[in-house]
């Protein structure tokens, strides 16, 4: 609900091409400038997210791919933006060392 109250606000929707019509928003949004991915991402997504939807994430994640961009996605069920659940907040926080360790080039201690 929140982000959708948001793109009511804005009068248009964040998570579409049509938004990169609109010249400020198009300058600075991720989604408008896909082609300008360069640097390695991680995306850590809540499926309930509604601030920044699943399918946004996706959608960066796919253009960083296509890019040839090295790029990391998971999606932790039922969390929103921010992780609640501590099952999921150790399971991110252990994603993320991992996803550093491959970025640069360093051995964990234990890879479990």
């Amino acid at each position: 609900e929140d982000g959708r109250r948001l793109q009511r606000s804005l009068g248009f929707s964040i998570i579409d091409a049509s938004s990169c019509i609109n010249a400020e928003y198009g300058e600075r949004s991720p989604l408008c400038n896909v082609d300008q991915l360069k640097s390695p991402l991680a995306f850590f997504q809540g499926s309930d997210d509604f601030v920044c939807p699943p399918p946004q994430s996706k959608s960066l994640y796919d253009a960083a791919v296509k890019n040839g961009v090295p790029t990391f996605y998971v999606e932790y069920e039922g969390e929103g933006h921010g992780f609640r659940k501590a099952e999921n907040i150790q399971r991110c926080l252990s994603n993320e060392i991992y996803f550093y360790s491959k970025m640069f080039g360093f051995a964990l201690a234990d890879e479990t």
